[in-house]
Parts: structure tokens; C-alpha cells; sequence
């Protein structure tokens, strides 16, 4: 009989491992685990609720994270460098000082989250609902905002 390993547990024994290889937490239920810090570069977290999670200083470079509930979370100064979190819910996430440059955030919910400081260079913002977000001293150079919705956004 082979024993089911919880979503949690898979994770801290891929960071136990030393993050070899990429994992695949796809429809995982993570809400309010604490992984700042963590490497999770590349990793599948399609659908995945990280509701209230904490993954400041987190390295989720080149992460797929579509459709992702990340509602709440704390991502200030991750590294979300090419991260794909189209369709993802982001409404009241902590982003500041995050590294979102070349990320693909189409259609994503960032409305009441906090961007300041965030690092959009080249991100991809189409239809996006950034509504009552905060958003100062952002670098947007070269951001695609078509179709963004950004009513109240400060």
C-alpha cells in the first residue's frame, strides 16, 4: 500500500532535496504556507490555491502559475521573472519589490494588491483588473497594459 504524500509534504521534501528537477504542485491546496525563501524555479502551479501563502524572497522564475489563487499572498521582492500567472488571482497580494519583468499577467486579478516597486519590464498586463491597486514607483518600461483595467489604481 503506498501512502498519499499531502501537498505540503511534497513540497518540503522537494526543498529538502535541494530543488532538483522541477515539481509539479498543479491544483495543489497550499493556502497559508510558509515558503519565503524558497526555490521553485519552473515549477507547475496551474490552479494551485496559495491563498494567504507567504513566499516573500521566493524564486519563482519561469513558474506556471494560470489560473493560480494567490489571493492574499505575501510575494514582496520574489523573483517571478518570466512566470506565467495569466487568469491568476491576485487581489490583495503583497507585491512589492517583486520581480515580475518578462511575467505573462493576462486577464489576471490584481485588484487592491500592492505593486509598488515592482519590476514590470516587458511584462505582458492585457486585461488585466488592477483595480484600487497601488502601483508607485513601478518600472513599466515596455509593459503591455492594452485593455488593463486600472479605475482607481494609485
Amino acid at each position: 500500500m503506498q501512502i498519499k504524500m499531502t501537498d505540503q509534504e511534497k513540497v518540503f521534501e522537494y526543498l529538502r532535496r535541494g530543488s532538483r528537477g522541477k515539481i509539479d504542485l498543479s491544483e495543489a491546496l497550499l493556502s497559508g504556507v510558509r515558503l519565503r525563501g524558497a526555490i521553485l524555479r519552473g515549477a507547475k502551479l496551474t490552479g494551485a490555491k496559495l491563498i494567504r501563502s507567504k513566499l516573500s524572497h521566493a524564486d519563482l522564475t519561469g513558474a506556471k502559475m494560470i489560473s493560480t489563487n494567490l489571493s492574499g499572498a505575501d510575494l514582496s521582492n520574489a523573483n517571478l521573472n518570466r512566470a506565467n500567472l495569466s487568469n491568476a488571482n491576485l487581489n490583495w497580494a503583497n507585491l512589492r519589490g517583486a520581480n515580475l519583468s518578462g511575467a505573462d499577467l493576462r486577464d489576471a486579478n490584481l485588484s487592491w494588491a500592492d505593486l509598488r516597486g515592482t519590476n514590470l519590464f516587458f511584462a505582458n498586463i492585457k486585461g488585466a483588473n488592477l483595480l484600487d491597486a497601488t502601483l508607485g514607483r513601478i518600472n513599466f518600461f515596455i509593459a503591455y497594459f492594452k485593455g488593463a483595467y486600472l479605475k482607481e489604481a494609485k
